[in-house]
């Protein structure tokens, strides 16, 4: 006999939930294969939530899972109208590109992240040019994270005797590919012989710049990913098909341009917006004694009760960047991604997690301030009563400021990047001074100004009875600020 749903649902119990749950979902599921609009937009933001998960940069999820880019300008206008609108992603691509993203976009503000089936939904309803800009998680550096900018690869060939042919193609690859998996795919759509035929071997060479003169094709590893030989975007490979594989060379055949290429300065590479931790670690990098402590002897000082740092996780951390850094120089890579480092900053700090933009100075406090704590020698800071100057000379004050400083800053960070600066309190009723010599990291210089600035104006004669025409000058005249 036939059931209505509430007499099913009076006798089913506990499971006429779940039974609801079920139904509804292969209900969402059905409109979005069979391309049934919603009835209204309350039903819509419905299934989309359904089909839909928050995206967390700290967690974006296991290698090989898809999330898809969609314009917030297009999501603020859908939110306003509450009608069918064709989805446009132009606003995120640059110039002559359907797939590459803009440099410096952020999540949440320029675009959102939705998974594939939410993707598929929207656009099933409200079509449009799109496009579709999905973005895969991968594992870089022991952690997993969303690849927002693959790497675009130039791709050149050789001729039959070997010259370097001027036309060029682009090859988009993520960086956690293994350079042997770029050289079977560039064999297929180049149309080039198979790595596995015995008549020819494909040699694949790479540089970073475009000049010849400036850098040579070097043979890379085919085990190791893009990533750990320090692949960027606008890399070069140079596919080409030799009889006899290809010989090293020794000795003399070493030119002037690999020794000193074995020397370069590495640079960081910016990861979406890190321009400001670029710069302020470069300038970490190059301070006198600061990276020759960090090599090893830090690992005597760390402070594994700290309550304001990582317990020694930054500092190793720093460490392994110096390392790399060090690494690269003497093997002559120019570029460096600090994954590992940045990973363990947004732990440390959220604040600079994802892919927004930030002041330097401030990044650089909040950095030395939890490096400072990771390898101070003080365990619990004590609090010191400092007592007034009472006109004593300068230099006994500053020394007495001084004492109580180190006794709770007791760190390399502090030795390096510590001053004191003088201020001076003065009573308006009694005149009484007191000097205090606070310590400080940062001292913040106003930029100079002209005290004048410069006015244009504009002169119009009056006219007169021999001269009806008015007639008119234009003067720039510098005049005082105040």
């Amino acid at each position: 006999p036939v059931v209505s749903w509430p007499e099913f649902s009076a006798k089913s119990g506990p499971y006429a939930a779940r039974a609801a749950k079920l139904v509804l979902s292969i209900g969402y599921l059905l409109r979005v294969d069979l391309g049934l609009q919603p009835s209204d937009w309350e039903e819509e933001c419905a299934i989309v939530d359904f089909l839909n998960t928050e995206f967390d940069a700290r967690s974006p999820g296991k290698p090989g899972d898809t999330w898809y880019l969609i314009s917030a300008r297009w999501w603020q206008e859908w939110q306003e109208t509450k009608e069918k609108l064709p989805i446009n992603n132009g606003d995120l691509l640059q110039p002559n590109s359907s797939t590459r993203v803009k440099v410096g976009l952020c999540e949440a503000v320029d675009f959102k992240l939705i998974t594939e089936g939410a993707w598929r939904a929207r656009l099933t309803w409200h079509g449009g040019p799109g496009p579709s800009l999905p973005r895969h998680v991968i594992k870089i550096d022991g952690r997993n994270e969303l690849e927002l900018h693959p790497l675009c690869l130039h791709i050149c060939r050789t001729d039959e005797k070997g010259e370097e042919l001027l036309h060029d193609e682009v090859l988009t690859a993520s960086r956690s590919w293994l350079l042997r998996e770029v050289k079977e795919k560039l064999c297929g759509s180049l149309s080039k012989t198979s790595p596995q035929q015995p008549a020819a071997v494909v040699v694949l060479r790479h540089r970073q710049s475009q000049n010849d003169e400036e850098e040579a094709w070097q043979e890379g590893d085919e085990s190791k990913t893009l990533h750990e030989q320090g692949f960027i975007d606008g890399h070069r490979l140079l596919i080409s098909r030799q009889i006899h594989p290809p010989r090293r060379q020794h000795g003399s055949e070493t030119s002037a341009k690999g020794q000193l290429q074995r020397h370069k300065l590495p640079g960081l590479q910016n990861l979406g917006n890190t321009c400001y931790m670029n710069s302020s670690m470069q300038c970490l990098l190059n301070a006198p004694l600061f990276p020759d402590y960090f090599e090893k002897r830090y690992l005597e000082d760390v402070n594994f009760s700290s309550s304001w740092g990582m317990c020694g996780k930054l500092a190793v951390a720093f460490s392994e960047l110096l390392a790399e850094v060090s690494k690269h120089q003497h093997s002559g890579s120019g570029v460096i991604a600090p994954r590992g480092f940045m990973g363990v900053l947004r732990d440390f700090e959220p604040l600079f997690g994802g892919f927004r933009q930030h002041d330097a100075q401030e990044f650089l406090s909040i950095f030395l301030a939890g490096l400072s704590d990771d390898v101070n020698r003080t365990a619990k800071k004590p609090y010191i009563e400092l007592k007034d100057s009472e006109q004593r000379p300068d230099a006994e004050v500053a020394r007495d400021f001084w004492s109580a400083h180190c006794r709770r800053e007791q760190s390399v960070v502090a030795a390096c990047f510590s001053s004191q600066f003088k201020s001076v309190a003065i009573c308006k009723v009694c005149g009484h001074e007191n000097a205090t010599f606070d310590p400080f990291s940062f001292l913040p210089v106003p930029l100079p100004e002209h005290n004048f600035r410069w006015v244009t104006c504009i002169m119009v004669s009056t006219p007169t009875i021999t001269r009806l025409d008015h007639h008119s000058v234009q003067v720039c005249v510098r005049v005082p600020k105040r």
